[in-house]
C-alpha cells in the first residue's frame, strides 16, 4: 500500500487530490523524495525531452533540492515515530 501511493508508481503531481494527503504522510514517498533529490536535484545534463534532469525532477515528479533539509528532518522523525512505538510495544 506504501509504494502505491508513495510517488515511486504513482508521481505526487498526478495522484488525485484526495489522495495526496497519504503522500505526505507515507515514510517511504519522504525517502524516496530524499535519495532522487540529493542524488539527481542538481544534475544539469540535458534529456531528449529538453529538460534538464533537474527540471524533470522538478516538473513531473515535484522534486526540488532545496527541501532536502525538511526531508532529512522528516526522515528521522518518523525514524523516531517508529522507534517510540517499538520500545513501547516491549514494556
Amino acid at each position: 500500500m506504501w509504494n502505491l501511493f508513495s510517488g515511486f508508481i504513482v508521481p505526487q503531481t498526478k495522484m488525485p487530490v484526495w489522495w495526496r494527503w497519504y503522500y505526505w504522510a507515507c515514510p517511504v514517498a519522504w525517502t524516496l523524495y530524499g535519495l532522487a533529490a540529493s542524488q539527481y536535484g542538481d544534475v544539469k545534463t540535458t534529456l531528449e525531452t529538453g529538460h534538464t534532469v533537474e527540471g524533470f525532477l522538478r516538473v513531473y515528479f515535484g522534486f526540488r533540492l532545496d527541501f532536502l533539509n525538511t526531508v532529512a528532518i522528516v526522515v528521522v522523525g518518523w525514524m523516531d515515530i517508529s522507534l517510540c512505538i517499538f520500545l513501547c510495544c516491549f514494556n
